[in-house]
């Protein structure tokens, strides 16, 4: 019988951090199922399951427990309930305002929709006389929802914004 958890570790970006994670993973007879990893100014975070045989789990969730120079989180897997979804794209931009991104995700937790993926940059553009905030989200979205709802709603947050 095999044992699934999620591990999520943070840190200082360094090469091998990764490579040693998958390392201690495989002399445990186990594998990344699904992961991501990001990069920030110097530093890494990465979400990570691990299936591996069940003798395996405490072992390796003790010798993770104990990698060096990382803040880590051992969380078992959830039951999910199979609710049918799917997956949209949205890019959004708008004037750069404080409270910004909480209005944004308000307005999709409202509807259900669970941000998968959400990457943000605020920059000067040449033309503006203040900053720009720009944000391509990843959403798993309620089959019955109507996106062009939403991408509605969104507009309505402030004059300017602009949903694709």
């Amino acid at each position: 019988m095999s044992a699934m958890f999620m591990v999520t570790v943070s840190g200082a970006e360094h090469p091998e951090r990764l490579r040693d994670l998958a390392t201690l993973t495989h002399q445990h007879q186990g594998k990344w199922v699904n992961s991501r990893v990001i990069n920030l100014d110097g530093y890494f975070a990465t979400i990570f399951k691990v299936e591996l045989p069940e003798d395996q789990a405490e072992p390796l969730q003790d010798k993770l427990i104990d990698f060096p120079d990382v803040n880590l989180q051992i969380l078992p897997c959830l039951d999910t309930p199979e609710v049918a979804r799917h997956t949209v794209a949205l890019h959004v931009d708008a004037e750069d305002r404080a409270g910004l991104i909480q209005d944004i995700t308000s307005c999709l937790a409202q509807h259900d929709v669970v941000v998968d993926k959400m990457e943000c940059h605020r920059f000067q553009v040449a033309d503006a006389a203040s900053l720009v905030f720009s944000a391509a989200f990843e959403l798993s979205v309620p089959a019955s929802l109507d996106i062009g709802m939403i991408k509605s709603e969104l507009e309505e947050l402030d004059a300017g914004l602009k949903v694709k």
